[in-house]
């Protein structure tokens, strides 16, 4: 009779690894409109490797807006412009057969608008009629001191005559016939867009970092950016 020689028993338990997946926008406040980069890796957090070929899914505010692939470093990075506003970030790898699912914890960003400041002159500023007056300004975003290309609206006595784009550098300028004796009052004004806040108000630059602080009412105010406390000195449009 032959014996058997039997080994003791290994037992092989097989799962899925723990992942983990990261988000985070290259700037956290960027100016409404302005293109940004949303990034991250995701890792096997039993081998610490990346892992490659990965789907994963980019959420704003909760809705799946993208899904990108990671490169061989387990990276991934996609462009991304936000209007003005408070917006979540959410990356989220759904697993596959080897890898579990993984959330990646909130980023946020928050986009604004810089305000904007609009100057006018109108020459000549006295004369007989028929006479041509030009009215010409510029208007520049107050964050840079740039000029930027947007409509301009024209009134005279409160009333609106004419309209145009600003030209580069954020020049303008218009034409008007005056036919009879009197006084006219021009002014010039820009509404605002998703991009840029309008002329109009006491919403004035940060004087450290330009961003835009709403002064209704007060006579100190701090930036909600910075923290920067400043005496408020309304301009108006």
């Amino acid at each position: 009779m032959v014996s058997m020689v039997q080994s003791v028993d290994r037992t092989v338990i097989l799962g899925l690894s723990a992942t983990t997946v990261t988000i985070a926008p290259s700037d956290p406040t960027p100016v409404a409109l302005d293109w940004i980069i949303l990034s991250g890796v995701l890792m096997d957090d039993v081998t610490n490797l990346p892992i490659p070929g990965a789907d994963v899914d980019i959420l704003i505010n909760g809705i799946t807006e993208a899904t990108v692939t990671t490169d061989s470093e387990g990276a991934y990075a996609m462009d991304a412009q936000f209007e003005e506003g408070h917006y979540s970030l959410q990356a989220i790898f759904r697993g596959d057969a080897g890898h579990a699912y993984d959330a990646s914890t909130l980023a946020f960003v928050d986009a604004w608008r810089p305000t904007t400041s609009i100057t006018i002159a109108v020459s000549p500023g006295s004369g007989a009629p028929p006479m041509e007056e030009t009215i010409s300004g510029l208007l520049t975003r107050d964050d840079t001191g740039a000029g930027i290309q947007v409509p301009i609206k024209l009134f005279k006595d409160d009333v609106e005559i004419d309209s145009k784009f600003a030209g580069v550098g954020g020049a303008y300028s218009f034409t008007d016939n005056l036919l009879a004796t009197g006084v006219f009052v021009y002014y010039t004004k820009f509404e605002g867009n998703v991009k840029f806040q309008g002329c109009e108000g006491v919403i004035l630059p940060c004087p450290e970092c330009r961003r835009p602080v709403d002064a209704n009412g007060k006579e100190e105010a701090a930036c909600g950016f910075c923290g920067a406390v400043s005496e408020v000195v309304p301009i108006f449009g």
